[in-house]
């Protein structure tokens, strides 16, 4: 056994995927959150076995506290083979995180001079509600 494997042991175990929606004081008050962490049992030297796993699959997991974005993505692929490792819980947010990178949360659409239909609803409002709709259908599927 090698530092790449016990990294991606530890991968499997000891980082924490973050995927819903939070309140917010702009656009329509909400806004999704997605990243992966490290959970905070992880030690120093946990971290740095996991850091030899991400370096062979070409990514860093210690440059920052939160992992979003490309590198987000990158995790996530090189951990899809490793899924039936997963404890539940994860593999419900790491779909969540999947659903809300495929269903884009709608953008306030605003009028042609700049200015809001007003401070809650947009041009968009009712692309807005649909989008809440089918994030609570999600959400309820997965429980």
């Amino acid at each position: 056994m090698n530092l790449e494997s016990i990294g991606l042991g530890l991968a499997l175990t000891k980082l924490r995927f973050v995927g819903f929606v939070r309140r917010r004081p702009h656009s329509y008050g909400f806004a999704p959150r997605m990243f992966i962490a490290f959970k905070t049992s992880a030690t120093e030297e946990q971290k740095k076995c996991m850091e030899v796993w991400a370096q062979a699959n070409g990514f860093s997991l210690t440059t920052k506290n939160q992992i979003g974005g490309e590198e987000m993505n990158k995790v996530l692929e090189a951990l899809e083979p490793f899924h039936s490792l997963m404890l539940e819980s994860d593999l419900k947010h790491i779909k969540k995180i999947r659903w809300l990178q495929n269903n884009p949360f709608p953008k306030v659409a605003y009028k042609e001079d700049g200015t809001r239909r007003s401070k809650k609803i947009g041009k968009n409002w009712k692309k807005f509600m649909y989008w809440v709709e089918a994030w609570d259908a999600f959400c309820e599927s997965l429980e």
